[in-house]
């Protein structure tokens, strides 16, 4: 029995991983495209597992029911709504991921789907989640109470036209001011 001879080993290299933070636009771009792979479809999470678009046919893995599930691709198409990881509702509320978590554990909001229990806090949300948890921040007052009994929300509280921009649903129009720097059209200076 002749033995084939041994492969060359192959050699490991070290890849050197920078910690370069992020840019903005790349950021964006991760917002406009969440969770591929997961969504909402008849208001549960599902995973899918294969898209057959030749046979009209999506097979899901539907977390609440704890089965596989097979829809019409079509349907699919119509019915299924985005899902966002808390990382990314955080960033879309320029919110903290714990500043949620504590929201939702006081009960100021209601609870999204929670994935795993025994992990800390994996929450998938959908866009009606996020517009609640945006009414909850804008109406949440910071600082002392003030005398007249009006609301001070923070400043970074997107509106709702700036959260449907950041969403993908509708379009956010800008203007380049002095500085170089891009600004929305309703914040633009008057000259």
């Amino acid at each position: 029995m002749v033995l084939p001879s041994p492969k060359q080993p192959f050699t490991v290299c070290k890849m050197a991983i920078s910690k370069r933070k992020r840019t903005v636009e790349e950021d964006l771009e991760q917002l406009k495209s969440p969770q591929r792979r997961l969504c909402f479809l008849n208001d549960e999470l599902h995973k899918i597992i294969h898209i057959d678009r030749v046979n009209n046919i999506v097979r899901t893995y539907n977390y609440l029911q704890d089965r596989q599930m097979a829809y019409l691709y079509t349907d699919y198409k119509k019915l299924r709504s985005p899902a966002y990881s808390i990382r990314l509702v955080g960033k879309l509320l320029s919110r903290s991921p714990d500043s949620i978590r504590k929201a939702i554990r006081r009960g100021d909001v209601k609870k999204p789907y929670l994935m795993d229990q025994y992990v800390h806090g994996v929450y998938y949300f959908c866009e009606t989640d996020i517009y609640n948890l945006r009414d909850f921040y804008a109406s949440w007052h910071t600082g002392r109470p003030r005398k007249d009994g009006y609301i001070t929300p923070r400043y970074d509280v997107p509106t709702k036209k700036e959260l449907d921009a950041l969403l993908g649903k509708s379009e956010m129009l800008y203007i380049k001011n002095k500085n170089g720097d891009f600004i929305p059209v309703w914040k633009a200076e008057d000259f």
